[in-house]
């Protein structure tokens, strides 16, 4: 389930944007100090159903700060909202046992309509738990920051959807999504890490870039694994203007994408066309493995595409149409390509480090690099102000290319 079989990829690595204001960087170093806990109970402890007969009972009850420990069991509900900065949470929060997080589930009843299930509270966080979704939506997050981690999703349309709220979403599993396993609207700050997404009919994340007033904002997709996307991995569909947002993609495994791993779309349009995008947000795509994909890319004109390992795929990385000689300000280097139908597009504009050798995959299943893969120490550890991975973050005297960094030299 969550997580099972999908290690660290890249220890503290750090991506610095030069354009970030100070109160981002607050932000985003306060998100990044968080990647794998799952903090101590606050408050009081109130148990369901011994001590209150459902989860809405709970809540009417709860205190900011308390926590609302689950027992294992089927909850219906047709709409159930979390109001108050609470958490949520099976008792996978004392035992990590994966059996709390399978047997404690959370349903939708037939009379659902869409996004039943709401975290509309600063500071609510849910853990352990599996969500099942009706035909519609499932959760969506309203808030500036809350939590999912550690939660199983399946079935349902969109699984999950920031609804003009951000947070962070860690370690869950996402299967059998109807649409896509995350939606982002209007959506601020957000990281989504440490996930695994299957059988996703569209995108396994989904960002809109609708205006929005206020600081640039960072939205992070690292160390997950897409098994298999009808679409995209990652979608950013464009909308016009400069919607103050910032993207971060890297660590992840991009498998057998029918669209894009990685899919930058123009002028609202989320059906994959693989045209690419003029979208004028700042987005960097590094140390990525993209395997089986109809494209590994499409790109906008301010696209920064380090450290990637694009195999098997009908085409590495698409230009589209709307990058001009007058707005391009693309970069791909650092890159290693085997075994696409096409590796580039004529005019993408590219460095000089780029390899076209087999990269010797310990196997198809992990993707670990095995001993003597031409990626090992390949790649580049700073590129401007952009890029600035730490020394000891990486073994050698520079990273590796792709997802996995192999962390045992001869």
């Amino acid at each position: 389930m969550a997580g099972q079989g999908y290690t660290t990829l890249h220890k503290k690595y750090q991506v610095k944007e030069c354009t970030m204001s100070t109160s981002e960087d607050s932000l985003t170093a306060c998100l990044l100090w968080m990647v794998l806990c799952v903090s101590p109970v606050l408050g009081r402890v109130l148990k369901v159903p011994s001590e209150y007969p459902t989860i809405d009972a709970a809540i009417i009850a709860a205190s900011d700060g308390d926590t609302i420990l689950i027992a294992r069991g089927t909850y219906e509900h047709t709409i159930l909202t979390i109001n108050k900065p609470l958490t949520l949470a099976s008792d996978y929060l004392n035992t990590k046992d994966q059996i709390d997080i399978d047997e404690t589930v959370i349903k939708a009843t037939p009379a659902s309509g869409e996004q039943w299930f709401a975290l509309d509270s600063k500071d609510s966080r849910i853990v352990g738990l599996t969500i099942l979704g009706n035909e519609n939506h499932t959760l969506k997050i309203t808030s500036p920051y809350s939590e999912v981690l550690h939660c199983s999703f399946i079935g349902g349309g969109d699984q999950l959807s920031f609804e003009g709220g951000g947070g962070r979403v860690a370690h869950c599993h996402f299967d059998g999504a109807g649409d896509d396993a995350v939606d982002a609207d209007d959506s601020v700050s957000y990281i989504v890490e440490y996930c695994t997404f299957d059988n996703v009919k569209e995108d396994a994340d989904e960002t809109r870039l609708q205006p929005k007033s206020g600081p640039l904002t960072t939205h992070v997709f690292r160390y997950n694994t897409v098994f298999k996307a009808g679409q995209s991995g990652i979608q950013l569909v464009d909308y016009a203007g400069d919607s103050k947002r910032t993207f971060q993609v890297y660590g992840n495994l991009f498998l057998n994408c029918g669209g894009s791993g990685v899919s930058m779309m123009a002028n609202e349009h989320s059906d994959e066309n693989h045209e690419g995008s003029d979208m004028v947000e700042n987005v960097i795509v590094y140390n990525n493995t993209f395997y089986g994909c109809d494209h590994g890319m499409t790109l906008s004109p301010k696209a920064i595409v380090l450290n990637n390992i694009f195999s098997n795929c009908l085409k590495g990385v698409g230009k589209g149409k709307y990058i001009t000689s007058d707005n391009d300000k693309t970069f791909l280097d650092y890159c290693l390509f085997f075994k696409n139908q096409i590796d580039y597009d004529v005019g993408v504009a590219k460095g000089s480090n780029i390899l076209k050798e087999d990269p010797k995959f310990e196997d198809t299943r992990t993707f670990e690099l095995s001993q003597g893969s031409p990626a090992i120490n390949s790649g580049t550890a700073k590129y401007a102000e952009v890029l600035k991975i730490p020394d000891g973050a990486y073994h050698g005297g520079a990273p590796d290319l792709g997802a996995k960094e192999l962390e045992r030299r001869p």
